[in-house]
C-alpha cells in the first residue's frame, strides 16, 4: 500500500486524495461498523454464549471506532506438516503476492487444551476422528499468525482467506489454490488452517495473542485501510525438511513390502512384476507434482498394482491350501502357518495402498501396528501421514468425487 499522502504536487491531488479517503471509510462504514456484531450471532446455544463473551471483550479492549475495520483482519495457522517440510516462508510469500500480510507470527507447539480451546466446535463435528489431531500437532510447532490485508469482493478478510486456500481436501481443489499448489497431502496434513468470518479470527486468536496485541493489529489494519504502509514481518524456513508427501511415502511403503515379500520363493515373479510398476509410479512421483496431473499418470499404474495384489492374495490362498492338504510334513506345515498372517498382511497392505477406496473400508489400526512390527512403516511421521489419510479417506473421496478429481 503506498503512504497515506506520498508527495503532493498540488492542491487538487490532495482534494481529490483526501475525498477517495472520506469515501473510502463511508464505505468502511457501511461494510464494517454496521456488520462487525452480526459477526458474532450464532445459531448454536453454546457457540452463541462463547460469541457473546468474544465480541464483548473486543468491543470494550477495540471500540467501536475502530473496530469496523476488523474486517481487515485474518488469523492463519501454517500447520506442522508446512514447518516441518520448511514450507513455512513460501506460503507466507505466496499470501503476500496476494496482499495477506502476516502480522507478528509466533512459533507455538499446539497440543492439549490449547488444541482443544482452537477447535471446540470443529471437535464435536468429528469426534470420531478427532484422535489424529493430537498425534499431528505433536509431531512439530506450528506458526500462527494475525493477518493484515484486502478483502477485495469479500465481506472480510477471513472469507478472502479460506477463498484462496481452497477445500480442506488439497486434491479437490485446483491451481491457483494455496492448499492445492502447496501439495497438501490430505485433510489434516493440508498446509494452512484459516478461520471462516471475524468473529472466529477474535475467538482463535485470542489464544495466543494478548488483547493488546488485538488493539494493535486492528489499528495497524485500520491504518492500512486507509492507505498506510503494509506489515512487514516475514515467516523463517526451517533448514532441516521432511519429506511430507502422501504419493512418495506411499511408494516407500510398497517398496519395503516388496522387499520383503521378494524373501519368499512363492512371490518372487509376481513381486518382481510389482516391482516393475512400482518404478513406473516412482518415476510419475518424481517427475510430476501439479496434484491432479500426478493421479492422472498415477491412476492406471495404481489400478495394475491393485490387480496385482489381488492374484497375489489368491495365490496365498492357493499355497495354504496346498500345504495344509499335504500328507505328512508336520514341521513344515507349522513353518508355514507361523508366516500366513504376515505374507496376509502386507499383500493386504499392498492392496489398500493402491486403492483409496480399498483404503476406507481397512482396519487401519491392526494394520497399521503390524506393519510397524514388520518395519515397513516407521514411527513419527510416516505412522502418522498413513493413519491420518486413512482416517479422513472416506470424507476425502466424498470431496474428491464432487471435484470430478481422480479416485486411485
Amino acid at each position: 500500500m503506498p503512504a497515506i499522502f506520498p508527495c503532493f504536487k498540488s492542491t487538487t491531488f490532495i482534494v481529490n486524495t483526501v475525498h477517495r479517503i472520506r469515501l473510502k471509510t463511508i464505505s468502511l462504514t457501511i461494510l464494517g461498523l454496521m456488520s462487525v456484531e452480526s459477526y458474532f450471532k450464532r445459531e448454536d446455544e453454546v457457540e452463541a454464549k462463547v460469541y457473546d463473551e468474544v465480541y464483548g471483550i473486543i468491543k470494550k479492549t477495540v471500540g467501536d471506532e475502530d473496530l469496523k475495520f476488523l474486517r481487515y483482519v485474518g488469523f492463519i495457522i501454517f500447520k506442522p506438516d508446512t514447518v516441518a517440510r520448511g514450507i513455512a516462508g513460501k506460503v507466507a510469500a505466496e499470501f503476500k503476492k496476494r496482499e495477506i500480510y502476516v502480522w507478528k507470527p509466533k512459533k507455538v507447539y499446539l497440543t492439549g487444551e490449547k488444541l482443544d480451546k482452537l477447535y471446540m466446535f470443529v471437535k464435536q463435528k468429528y469426534a470420531n476422528t478427532w484422535w489424529v489431531m493430537e498425534k499431528v500437532f505433536r509431531l512439530a510447532p506450528c506458526i500462527v499468525s494475525l493477518c493484515i490485508g484486502n478483502p477485495k469482493d469479500f465481506p472480510h478478510l477471513p472469507g478472502r482467506i479460506r477463498f484462496e486456500i481452497g477445500p480442506t481436501t488439497p486434491a479437490a481443489g485446483k491451481p491457483g489454490k494455496i492448499r492445492y499448489d502447496f501439495s497438501g497431502s490430505n485433510r489434516i496434513f493440508n498446509v494452512v488452517h484459516a478461520t471462516d468470518d471475524p468473529a472466529a479470527c477474535v475467538r482463535e486468536a485470542l489464544i495466543f495473542y494478548t488483547k493488546g496485541e488485538m488493539k494493535q493489529a486492528i489499528k495497524d489494519a485500520k491504518s492500512y485501510a486507509l492507505g498506510g504502509k503494509t506489515p512487514q514481518y516475514e515467516v523463517k524456513d526451517e533448514t532441516d525438511k521432511t519429506c511430507i508427501d502422501i504419493f512418495k511415502i506411499i511408494a516407500v511403503f510398497k517398496r519395503r513390502i516388496c522387499n520383503e515379500l521378494g524373501n519368499y520363493n512363492e512371490y518372487r515373479d509376481s513381486t518382481s512384476l510389482f516391482i516393475d510398476l512400482l518404478e513406473q509410479e516412482e518415476r510419475v512421483i518424481h517427475e510430476t507434482t501439479e496434484i491432479r496431473r500426478r493421479r492422472e499418470e498415477l491412476s492406471p499404474i495404481y489400478k495394475r498394482e491393485y490387480e496385482l495384489s489381488i492374484k497375489m492374495k489368491e495365490e496365498l490362498e492357493k499355497n495354504i491350501r496346498r500345504y495344509a492338504r499335504k500328507p505328512g510334513e508336520y514341521v513344515l506345515k507349522i513353518k508355514v502357518g507361523s508366516l500366513i498372517g504376515k505374507l496376509e498382511s502386507l499383500i493386504t497392505a499392498l492392496k489398500i495402498l493402491s486403492s483409496e477406496r480399498e483404503m476406507a473400508k481397512i482396519d487401519m489400526d491392526r494394520l497399521l501396528l503390524e506393519m510397524m512390527s514388520f518395519g515397513i512403516v516407521k514411527g513419527g511421521w510416516e505412522e502418522t501421514l498413513l493413519h491420518t489419510t486413512w482416517a479422513v479417506m472416506p470424507q476425502m473421496i466424498k470431496d474428491m468425487k464432487e471435484a470430478k478429481t481422480i479416485v486411485l
